[in-house]
């Protein structure tokens, strides 16, 4: 499948709409059981290996779900499963995206695991705008180098 670039730009919109408006919600309604939920997914994650031995490029599967659960996590507390489903949807469309950043996008600066921890650290302070901004950078930092990659390449 092809990188399509007005795709990944249409999708990552759509994203940060309708992600960050679950992450905010879910800080504003989460309860202690979902806060729990947070912090055990974000200690799976920090704590799995994020790339293949044999291929430093290649995310490891393991690390692929232990990411895909913590992003997941933070939308279970919205109270809306709708707006969850939706979230959900999105997400695991940019999955092949998400998956590309690395060999392509070669974002060797990215600080993914800080990334992530002030995600969780947005939730616990319970501090909506600043995990929406946080999530809103986080999901199109990814968009910005995958594009800027393709652009360089001319492809």
């Amino acid at each position: 499948m092809p990188l399509s670039p007005e795709d990944l730009d249409d999708l990552t919109a759509l994203r940060c709409d309708i992600e960050c408006m679950a992450f905010r919600y879910s800080i504003e309604r989460g309860d202690l059981a979902w806060e729990s939920r947070v912090i055990a997914a974000h200690h799976t994650l920090e704590n799995t290996p994020m790339t293949v031995d044999s291929d430093p490029e290649l995310f490891s599967e393991e690390w692929a779900k232990a990411h895909s659960h913590f992003h997941v996590t933070p939308f279970d507390g919205c109270g809306s499963p709708r707006l969850c489903d939706l979230a959900l949807s999105l997400r695991d469309s940019a999955e092949l995206y998400r998956r590309w950043s690395r060999p392509i996008g070669q974002d060797r600066e990215r600080d993914i695991a800080g990334e992530h921890r002030r995600l969780m650290e947005a939730a616990l302070a319970r501090d909506a705008d600043t995990g929406a901004a946080r999530l809103r950078a986080h999901i199109t930092r990814t968009t910005r180098v995958l594009l800027e990659a393709v652009n360089s390449t001319g492809d």
